[in-house]
């Protein structure tokens, strides 16, 4: 029932979603653990992605085209050869514990290259400061790998599906930390 509470190591969450379209989703961010949810076919006036989340760490785009033949609904689609990136705020990406990424991704192509999914890094080598990287195509396969670091130590682990071109994935990458 509403407004109620329990003891324990657990929680019960019921949650009712009803619309007509064919592609739907939803989730519950109960305890604001969430600090980005970037569905990247959400826009803003200004041409930025809104983030969903508890804490509306919108982003900020550079050379992203937009399209309808997204996974659920629109698409972002980056090309290499321009460099496009999103950039949330700063904030919104220290880690300092346990870390999840997860996102739908389409290759386009099979050609070896280095794909960055989501990147976090320095140009100044501190130890202060975790950096990530979640990618495929490194070293001209096309497995998943998932790297964390704060330049004393680093953790990498990759995937063993190789991705093929035109297929769309569901990839997490998870740390606890």
């Amino acid at each position: 029932t509403n407004g109620s509470s329990q003891t324990g190591n657990s929680i019960y969450v019921n949650v009712s979603s009803s619309t007509t379209l064919a592609n739907h989703y939803t989730f519950v961010d109960f305890d604001k653990s969430v600090v980005g949810w970037w569905r990247m076919d959400d826009i803003n006036s200004t041409g930025g992605v809104v983030d969903l989340s508890s804490y509306s760490n919108n982003a900020t785009i550079v050379n992203v085209t937009f399209n309808s033949s997204g996974k659920f609904g629109n698409a972002s689609q980056f090309n290499s050869t321009s460099l496009g990136y999103i950039a949330p705020p700063p904030s919104a990406l220290n880690v300092t514990g346990n870390l999840t990424i997860s996102a739908w991704i389409n290759p386009a192509s099979d050609n070896g290259d280095f794909e960055s999914i989501v990147t976090k890094s320095c140009l100044a080598q501190s130890p202060d400061v975790t950096q990530f990287y979640f990618a495929y195509g490194y070293f001209g396969n096309r497995l998943v790998q998932f790297a964390i670091s704060n330049y004393s130590e680093k953790v990498i682990l990759q995937g063993s599906t190789s991705l093929n071109a035109n297929n769309w994935y569901h990839v997490v990458g998870r740390f606890n930390g």
